[in-house]
């Protein structure tokens, strides 16, 4: 009897010791990061062409009688300056009626709007009032370009050539009005990018070029080529004072090392305003650049900011992508869209997830759903 007993406490011993294994073995180790927020961007590699663009002519888009000429030839002007100036009652005129319409409709669409939700106006009358603003919206913007071909600025700082038109001239459409000689000798670069990115790349697109000289895309022609592309322009950085004095600018760029982004490094003063301003290095770089040389374009596509995790954390199987979330000690398989990837983080899309949520980025492949974890410490 005294040997059975002995016999059954050896043998609880032993399935208490195998139990306490087994519950010891099912917690994994993992390694674990919290998700962010970041900034995200789409990357679209293209070569381009390099030109200069130190003269330009320009010619009359409107009809009239100038009214004004404030620069003759030699005179150095800013961007922005006006040049002259073509029935101007006209062009204000039509401007600022077109705007005080637009007023009116904006503030009848937001009225019939709100009223629309509360069911107080048809679905035809809400309608009615959006196609309106809409068509105001129109107007304003042709009523803009006919101001801006009436009221003539400089487009760039430089010196004034040739500038025929005097007082009491009348000009019609096509008649040659002036050029204009950029002070430095200022480039551009022109890429043809694929039809398909006629939506997602416009005026102030960012772009990087050489892997150094950052920019913004300044003109897009949407008509497409004979080869199906379509045409883009980017203006290079060149000791623009007007940029590198904006004290929100310098902000945004000093100190990044993305590719948005580029360090101003050298202190110049401009001999013509005697400024003195942080010259950033792309404009350096820039000067190097050859006209008709080939260069790497690098487009940022769709900059916007979401929820990110590394990409290491990203598992798939038949069903989809998903992640695994760590609720106190525990591991929660949650499938999730996905969307753009930079700079080794991806974007992620669920209604379960949100910033500071912690997420397992190494062990995937030794746990499942409700599996017990242990947080490895860096």
């Amino acid at each position: 009897m005294f040997i059975k007993l002995i016999n059954l406490l050896i043998l609880l011993i032993s399935l208490s010791a195998i139990a306490n294994k087994a519950l010891t073995t099912n917690i994994t180790s993992v390694k674990a990061t919290k998700v962010q927020i970041a900034e995200l961007y789409d990357i679209f590699n293209i070569v381009g062409q390099c030109q200069n663009d130190n003269s330009h002519d320009y010619y009359a888009n409107a009809t009239g009688v100038v009214e004004k000429v404030s620069a003759h030839q030699g005179k150095i002007v800013k961007k922005g300056d006006i040049l002259l100036v073509i029935d101007q009652n006209i062009a204000e005129t039509t401007k600022s009626r077109a705007a005080a319409l637009l007023n009116t409709k904006q503030e009848d669409y937001n009225r019939k709007e709100a009223l629309f939700a509360k069911k107080f106006v048809s679905s035809e009358e809400y309608k009615r009032s959006k196609s309106e603003l809409e068509d105001a919206k129109f107007n304003y913007s042709k009523a803009l370009k006919t101001y801006n071909d009436m009221i003539i600025t400089a487009p760039y700082s430089g010196q004034i050539g040739v500038i025929k038109a005097k007082v009491g001239d009348e000009i019609k459409i096509g008649d040659y009005l002036f050029s204009i000689t950029g002070i430095e000798n200022s480039q551009s670069i022109f890429i043809e990018l694929p039809e398909s990115l006629s939506g997602k790349v416009g005026v102030d697109t960012e772009v990087l070029i050489a892997g150094k000289i950052k920019s913004k895309i300044g003109a897009v022609s949407h008509y497409l080529s004979d080869n199906g592309t379509i045409t883009a322009k980017i203006m290079l950085p060149y000791e623009d004072t007007d940029f590198l004095n904006n004290e929100t600018t310098k902000k945004e760029f000093e100190g990044n090392t993305s590719p948005r982004t580029a360090a101003y490094k050298e202190v110049r003063e401009d001999a013509r305003t005697g400024l003195t301003y942080k010259l950033p290095l792309e404009a350096s770089y820039s000067k190097s650049l050859l006209h008709n040389s080939f260069v790497d374009v690098m487009l940022i596509i769709n900059p916007h900011k979401n929820l990110t995790v590394p990409e290491s954390c990203i598992q798939r199987n038949n069903q989809g992508h998903f992640i695994y979330k760590i609720d106190g000690d525990t591991s929660k398989q949650l499938y999730v869209k996905i969307g753009t990837r930079t700079e080794g983080l991806i974007e992620i899309i669920s209604n379960d997830i949100k910033e500071g949520d912690l997420v397992v980025t190494e062990g995937m492949t030794k746990i499942s759903d409700g599996s017990k974890v242990k947080i490895l410490e860096e």
